[in-house]
């Protein structure tokens, strides 16, 4: 099936948000309905700290009024850019069914991470735009002294590409990093 664009493939969006949500297994349920009505497969997980998910269509145009749907939702009022999109260039879906879970993060970190501060505002918790982001890449790779980059990905994923000089920590999943940065962090001061 066209995904929209004339390509035989999948539509796949990455995304997350953190912000401060008081009936998550209302939400739950709200997504799991959307997504079914809208045919898209994948994984969301909802937590009182917000929502993360990664999900797919065969369907451009349905993706994009799920992206509508939350941009315009009164709790997770998400924007345009937060959403990271790719393409699945098979004509099987990248993932199989739907699943929608309630958790208590929605990145897990083995709860040694404090949850962030719900009331801050984006730039209070230092959010960066993708374009603020790479930015500031290309100013820590000039000025090595002093700056350490630190790959917080799997390491098959920084096997595939990394920044220059960057720190592969060779962790399996990102609840393993702060492991990594309790054996570390001295040598890297």
């Amino acid at each position: 099936e066209s995904n929209g664009d004339n390509r035989l493939g999948h539509a796949v969006i990455l995304f997350y948000k953190y912000v401060e949500v008081t009936a998550p297994l209302e939400l739950k349920q709200e997504q799991e309905q959307l997504c079914e009505r809208l045919g898209l497969v994948g994984r969301i997980l909802i937590s009182e700290e917000g929502i993360n998910a990664t999900l797919s269509s065969s369907s451009r145009t349905k993706i994009d009024e799920y992206i509508a749907f939350l941009c315009a939702h009164e709790v997770f009022a998400m924007r345009a850019e937060d959403f990271k999109h790719s393409f699945h260039a098979h004509e099987s879906p990248p993932f199989v069914g739907l699943i929608v879970k309630h958790v208590k993060e929605i990145v897990s970190t083995g709860g040694v991470v404090a949850r962030p501060d719900m009331t801050a505002s984006d730039e209070e918790r230092g959010y960066l735009t993708p374009q603020q982001f790479h930015e500031a890449m290309r100013q820590a790779v000039k000025d090595k002294e002093g700056t350490v980059v630190l790959d917080v990905r799997a390491h098959k994923e920084f096997l595939i590409g990394h920044f220059e000089d960057a720190v592969d920590p060779k962790v399996k999943n990102f609840s393993e990093y702060y492991t990594f940065l309790q054996n570390r962090v001295d040598e890297m001061r």
